[in-house]
């Protein structure tokens, strides 16, 4: 039987004790010091019940005995007894949380998610592509900023790749200049060449020759140039340059000694038709290679070249804009020349398209040398 607290006073009613709280109430809150014990008629009656549920039998039934003391208070026991009975172990189990609660919430609501997704795509499949609109005026106006803006960039585009032509043909002129100079100190200091008839023609680029055959003189001034090739002082892409559409490059035959005709020649060599040949060490400031000479133009046959007197002996070359030309000097070095006549140090001026004692109202015939081979700088094909 449970132990029952006595009441402290001897005077107290057994029967007497605290009203028994009505089930579902909330019972007022209780001092945190200790529990309230139950009355001596309360304690009574949950003995009685208790035993009796071991036993399987009701007491309230009249099949057991309830004390005198306490049969008024047995019923309202009773009923709280059944507010536990109805929470069984099942519920109690139900009631605790699984494990893996939150990897199945996490899971839940990426389906969830990839469900709203996947809807979402179906539904813009459905509605199919929606078609952008542009007013005229709009796409005017677009226009008028795309031509603006190419009218801008295009001019600064031209001028940084025309300047980049002009930087890589003065590279090559300095590798010219190299090879100039090597082979000059092989050959009495001379510039190279081959065999000529002092006073010949000296345009026929591609004719005679100077197209192919390997003894005899040449009539083409600048099929000198091959030597540098045969002698692999320089490659025939150093003879290009950059800015001349119709510039060849590759290699040259073993027994080639021009080019194929006038328009692929790039660059305008010293006269080497005299009877002497051009000296590197007398004269450092002598110019023997540069830009192509504009006076002279390509027969319409592609064979040979005349001398167009409508062209002014002072323009500059056509490589580069009409904006001057590259020149090597005997010195080696390599530079840019916004004019075609240049201050020699001596009483005239020295024309690099003429000869100093050309006469002016006279066309070329192809024939003329400079007037010194060392001192007079007459650069042509």
């Amino acid at each position: 039987m449970t132990d029952r607290p006595t009441n402290p006073s001897p005077d107290s009613d057994p029967t007497s004790g605290p009203p028994l709280e009505a089930a579902g109430a909330q019972p007022a809150p209780e001092a945190p010091s200790a529990a309230t014990p139950l009355c001596d008629s309360d304690a009574a009656a949950l003995d009685a019940l208790l035993g009796a549920r071991a036993l399987g039998v009701d007491v309230l039934s009249g099949a057991g005995p309830v004390p005198a003391e306490a049969a008024d208070r047995a019923p309202g026991v009773r009923q709280l007894l059944g507010l536990l009975d109805q929470f069984s172990q099942g519920d109690a189990e139900r009631c605790t949380a699984p494990n893996d609660l939150c990897t199945r919430t996490i899971e839940a609501l990426r389906e969830a998610r990839e469900r709203d997704r996947l809807a979402e795509q179906v539904q813009a499949f459905a509605q199919g592509p929606r078609a952008i609109a542009f007013s005229w005026r709009q796409l005017a106006a677009a226009a008028a900023a795309l031509l603006l803006g190419a009218a801008m960039l295009i001019p600064v585009l031209s001028r940084d790749q025309a300047q980049a032509q002009q930087i890589a043909c003065r590279s090559n002129l300095g590798s010219i200049g190299q090879a100039f100079g090597a082979y000059a100190v092989s050959n009495r200091g001379e510039l190279p060449r081959y065999e000529v008839q002092p006073g010949g023609v000296w345009w026929n680029v591609g004719a005679g020759a100077g197209a192919g055959a390997s003894e005899g003189p040449v009539q083409s001034n600048a099929s000198h140039l091959f030597i540098l090739m045969h002698e692999g002082r320089v490659r025939l892409d150093q003879l290009a340059c950059a800015s001349r559409k119709d510039a060849v490059y590759g290699r040259a035959l073993a027994n080639q000694r021009d080019w194929s005709r006038p328009a692929d020649v790039s660059y305008s060599y010293q006269n080497q038709y005299r009877t002497e040949a051009t000296q590197l060490d007398l004269n450092p400031r002598l110019v023997v290679l540069a830009d192509k000479n504009p006076l002279l133009r390509s027969r319409d046959d592609g064979q040979g070249m005349f001398h167009d007197t409508a062209i002014d002996r002072d323009a500059v070359s056509e490589a580069h804009g009409d904006a001057g030309q590259n020149l090597l000097l005997a010195d080696g070095s390599a530079q840019w020349a916004s004019r075609s006549t240049l201050d020699t140090g001596r009483s005239d001026a020295d024309n690099l398209w003429t000869p100093m004692d050309a006469d002016p109202a006279r066309a070329m015939t192809g024939t003329e040398v400079p007037e010194s081979a060392s001192f007079d700088s007459f650069l042509v094909p």
